[in-house]
């Protein structure tokens, strides 16, 4: 049997036959012993990141994670740098589920506290939408949602973390573990953090997400509506709903029409809110269409009805969004009329050891605010599992 020691590896693996997992006799355990030497904890953590495994690039964010990777695939074994054992213990200590700016975010914190840890992707972040952020904090020029993450990824990589690539559709619990489920494969873990954000009810627009994309479609007043000075601003949505988020951009324009997405007369108390405000209430439209220029950019949006049709230069469509808690609700977790997890001051839902960061929680939908939650989560976990002194 012919083995290859990875001497630049944190925990140096061992490469056996494909679906032989037998210990390596004597003389590889020596050569392993020898490839750890002299490595410090700080050393092994920033050589995972990079870690070039058999030939395989595989940026691990735990030596559990590339075990679970390789065995499932081609048959390796692992030796833990800090005890000299062969693993065979897969509990975690916490499975981070997303990996948006709150996922990521935890992921940081709890690779920072010598933490094992799994972070799952769970497909896109809803921050990848955002076409440029003026208040995320530290960047004055702004940044995009996906150079964010990008950054907030290579910075989570420094301490040995890369988010695995799957879905997970099922939490199991049991007395003292969490199980994942995900496209066949599972993980445990002593805790979980739920950052799987939320999904936007978008009104069916053609190229929709180009629109997105061009910051003429806008999901967040909040986030976005000083960029949108000035503009003539459509607001979509239900007559409440449409009406307030209107109210509140009028701060930011004079001319602000609400776009009704449903027929009928809005609510007494709605009218008078539009009164107030000068805004122009109008019925349900035959279609809402993007408009590009010259350059096929897209550079605005043309609302028709049976006998007019109004051009804009912002459409904000407020039908709210699907919170991502089934799993946490699977397992009996308290939400809001909305659907959003209900967590205490800790971030921990009413499941014992089950916490949520980001959008996915009721709270503000902010970036800061989820990075936040995920520092206060992060830290409540690390705090009540058991010490890890070196």
């Amino acid at each position: 049997m012919k083995y290859a020691i990875g001497s630049k590896c944190g925990v140096v693996v061992a490469k056996c036959d494909a679906g032989k997992l037998a210990q390596p006799p004597v003389s590889a355990a020596q050569a392993i012993a020898t490839a750890n030497n002299g490595m410090d904890a700080i050393r092994i953590k920033r050589a995972w990141a990079n870690a070039c495994l058999l030939d395989v690039k595989m940026q691990a964010h735990t030596a559990e994670s590339v075990y679970m990777q390789a065995r499932d695939a081609i048959g390796i074994l692992l030796v833990d740098r800090f005890t000299g054992n062969f693993m065979d213990d897969d509990l975690l200590d916490c499975i981070i589920v997303g990996a948006g700016p709150a996922g990521l975010t935890a992921a940081t914190y709890l690779a920072r506290f010598r933490r094992r840890i799994a972070l799952i992707g769970m497909g896109e972040s809803r921050a990848h939408y955002i076409p440029v952020s003026h208040n995320c904090p530290g960047f004055p020029f702004g940044i995009s949602g996906s150079e964010l993450i990008e950054k907030m990824t290579t910075q989570a990589a420094q301490f040995g973390v890369a988010p695995i690539d799957a879905r997970v559709q099922r939490l199991e619990a049991t007395a003292d573990r969490f199980i994942a489920h995900a496209d066949g494969r599972s993980w445990a873990a002593r805790a979980v953090i739920l950052a799987t954000g939320i999904v936007d009810r978008l009104p069916p627009v053609p190229r929709i997400k180009r629109g997105i994309t061009a910051a003429v479609v806008r999901i967040c007043a909040i986030c976005d509506g000083y960029e949108a000075h000035d503009h003539r601003i459509a607001v979509y949505g239900p007559a409440n709903s449409a009406i307030r988020h209107a109210a509140f951009l009028r701060s930011y324009s004079r001319s602000v029409t609400v776009v009704l997405s449903e027929p009928g007369e809005p609510a007494l108390a709605d009218r008078e809110l539009a009164h107030e405000f000068g805004l122009q209430v109008l019925p349900p439209p035959k279609t809402i269409e993007l408009v590009s220029g010259s350059d096929r950019k897209i550079i605005g949006c043309r609302v028709k009805w049976a006998d007019r049709e109004e051009l804009f230069d912002s459409l904000y469509p407020v039908l709210g969004a699907q919170a991502q808690a089934g799993l946490a609700a699977a397992l009996g977790a308290r939400t809001d009329a909305h659907g959003e997890l209900i967590v205490d001051a800790s971030l921990q839902t009413s499941v014992d050891r089950l916490y949520a960061a980001g959008d996915v929680v009721s709270a503000l939908n902010q970036i800061s605010v989820a990075v936040g939650h995920a520092a206060i989560a992060a830290s409540a976990i690390h705090h009540r599992l058991s010490s890890n002194p070196l």
